[in-house]
């Protein structure tokens, strides 16, 4: 029996109410979704699992500055910042970085575990 089989035996209503019912049902269940997806992520965010300390004693140590970062290599002041926060980055700006910095992952960042992933 099919979503919109349930919903009109129990309403009692026509296939377009149903299907007018079944719309509104899925809108708020991927509202809802979303909702705690997006506090999901905030969380994870906050646990700082990944820290970019190394970065800065690394960019130090091969005199590069942040402003170097954003005007010679193009990097995007955005991610700059969320490196500074310790938040979420995509790989190629690690990737970049490494590049620019002539160094392996291990000197950029570090990783903490979170005892609590399974």
């Amino acid at each position: 029996m099919n979503t919109n089989t349930v919903i009109k035996r129990f309403f009692n209503i026509s296939t377009s109410y149903s299907v007018r019912i079944q719309t509104l049902l899925l809108k708020q269940f991927y509202a809802n979704n979303n909702y705690i997806a997006t506090e999901i992520c905030k969380k994870a965010e906050k646990r700082e699992m990944i820290k970019y300390d190394k970065l800065w004693e690394t960019m130090k140590s091969k005199g590069i500055t942040q402003y170097d970062l954003y005007t010679r290599y193009h990097m995007n002041r955005s991610q700059l910042n969320r490196l500074r926060h310790n938040r979420n980055v995509e790989v190629n700006t690690i990737d970049k970085l490494c590049n620019i910095l002539n160094c392996n992952i291990e000197d950029i960042m570090t990783h903490y575990p979170d005892d609590n992933v399974f």
